[in-house]
């Protein structure tokens, strides 16, 4: 799945303008979460979802796990709504944006992904560097998730930043 978290790249500067811009801030992240929901059409129940880094060509067969070194990593499970219905995925990704506004970062947000998580095949360790994850997945269920484009602007992908100005 691929989203516009961050608007597009209207300067052409290789980044998109919504991240240029949170780079101008002079914020300290106290959380950071990827929040999408799940589209009635959805008819799995997949119980988490992970998030990737992707090979940048597709050629490459291994794609890899950013180590947001958050309790959770980059897995989010399945939330529910109050009559059991599948409704969003949060992803705790607060090391990961403070990591994407420093100016000198060498994280790209372009070729991120989510699949679905399984826990036997994709590797994820408590060390600071990166580990692969297959771009493909053995689960037989699928999710469906809403997009930028949706008309209903109340479920579309989230970015929720908590911060702290810098003195």
């Amino acid at each position: 799945m691929a989203f516009d978290l961050f608007g597009s790249d209207n300067d052409a500067n290789g980044i998109p303008d919504g991240l240029d811009e949170l780079k101008t801030k002079n914020w300290l992240i106290n959380d950071a979460q990827l929040v999408l929901y799940v589209t009635e059409d959805s008819e799995d129940e997949v119980p988490a979802l992970i998030l990737y880094n992707r090979a940048e060509n597709e050629d490459e067969e291994d794609s890899y796990i950013f180590k947001a070194y958050e309790q959770n990593g980059p897995v989010a499970a399945l939330e529910k709504d109050e009559d059991d219905k599948p409704l969003l995925y949060r992803f705790h990704i607060t090391d990961l944006i403070s990591e994407l506004i420093k100016p000198d970062s060498e994280i790209s947000w372009k070729n991120w992904g989510v699949k679905i998580f399984e826990p036997d095949v994709d590797i994820i360790s408590t060390a600071m560097d990166e580990e692969p994850v297959t771009n493909y997945s053995f689960e037989h269920k699928g999710v469906v998730l809403y997009g930028n484009n949706t008309t209903e602007t109340d479920k579309r992908p989230r970015l929720i930043i908590y911060y702290t100005e810098k003195n």
